[in-house]
């Protein structure tokens, strides 16, 4: 039988958590990193530094990795399941992902990041609609003697959560999102931007300029 993180892996196919890893090596997590990430989700015993992780994971990818773990089929045993039905369309042959993602055999926590620009709560609800649909409250179980896996999500941005309704309680509990404080280097950061010849800014101009988008003030 293969746990969560060997059907995770198996579908891990992103070049830039690759290039990540490879550039990082170790690529092991930062202590204080994953100790904010427990102390949001109230868990106790963060796990090691060296836990499995992976960056802009497709939800596709998600929702495969979890009906075999459902099914506790092993990796090996992937490709020769029948084709499976898709009545509620929790596979949409889409990239759609989450920016990251963290394993281990008993929980997988999913981080939703924003810095820059705006939430955009109707794509954020579609994705959150897709991770309902994996379990109703939060946990999916194992036919064979692995424990149920944990889902749990956090959303991390420079100073704002977005503003969303009808959402399952599992996914936020207390009626608002697990969150914490995305760190940015202070500084000026600045956009490029389409405008006009007269140099003001339009989504409709020919032309380009640069102007400035957040001051990122210390502390």
């Amino acid at each position: 039988m293969s746990g969560i993180v060997e059907l995770l892996k198996a579908f891990d196919r992103k070049e830039r958590a690759w290039l990540v890893r490879m550039a990082l090596k170790p690529a092991a997590l930062d202590q204080g990193f994953l100790n904010r990430v427990y102390k949001e989700l109230d868990l106790t015993a963060p796990c090691s530094s060296t836990v499995w992780w992976g960056m802009d994971y497709h939800i596709d990818w998600l929702v495969a990795a979890l009906h075999a773990f459902r099914n506790g089929w092993t990796v090996d045993e992937l490709t020769t399941q029948k084709s499976m039905t898709n009545d509620d369309a929790r596979i949409t042959h889409s990239i759609e992902d989450f920016d990251f993602i963290i394993a281990d055999k008993e929980r997988i926590i999913l981080i939703e990041a924003k810095a820059f620009g705006d939430w955009d709560p109707k794509r954020l609800e579609e994705k959150l609609s897709r991770l309902a649909k994996l379990s109703g409250d939060g946990k999916v179980p194992n036919s064979g003697s692995d424990a149920p896996v944990q889902l749990h999500l956090i959303l991390t941005s420079i100073d704002n959560t977005p503003d969303l309704s009808d959402i399952p309680s599992w996914i936020f509990p207390g009626g608002k999102p697990l969150y914490i404080k995305l760190d940015i280097d202070p500084g000026q950061f600045m956009r490029v931007a389409r405008s006009d010849k007269d140099g003001k800014i339009s989504k409709k101009g020919t032309l380009w300029k640069v102007a400035k988008d957040r001051t990122i003030k210390e502390g």
